[in-house]
């Protein structure tokens, strides 16, 4: 090892220990101050901040029903399924037997047996006929 590496690991261990030999403190965080509640109930309503600021469309579901994204809508316009309806199924989550958590998703299953037929993404097709 050289001496300018001994004498950076000096230096190291020297910060090291001075870390440790700091007082100790009692209290971490004032708590003189106004609680989380307090802060929220004083901003005002929250849907005139956004509103205001954002320009989000705050007409309820209704209105956010052209722009939300749904897992079924996802599935249906990456993958357009041909000829077979399917019954889309929300899994909520849950916990395993084991109690390992399982998060929710969405899954579909046919309406009919046999195998379904898939547009590829970025294929066109009208009626269940590809182009």
């Amino acid at each position: 090892m050289t001496l300018a590496g001994i004498d950076a690991a000096i230096v190291a261990a020297v910060v090291v220990l001075s870390g440790c030999s700091a007082p100790v403190r009692e209290e971490v965080f004032d708590d003189s101050g106004p609680t989380t509640e307090q802060v929220w109930h004083s901003a005002g309503p929250v849907t005139a901040l956004l509103g205001d600021h954002v320009g989000w469309n705050l007409g309820g579901a209704a209105g956010a029903a052209a722009w939300t994204r749904s897992a079924e809508n996802e599935l249906s316009v990456l993958f357009p399924e041909l000829r077979n309806p399917r019954i889309t199924l929300y899994v909520f989550p849950h916990l395993t037997v084991d109690g390992a958590p399982v998060p929710g998703y969405a899954t579909f299953f046919h309406l009919f047996e046999g195998s379904s037929h898939f547009a590829l993404p970025g294929e066109a097709f009208r009626e269940g006929v590809l182009k």
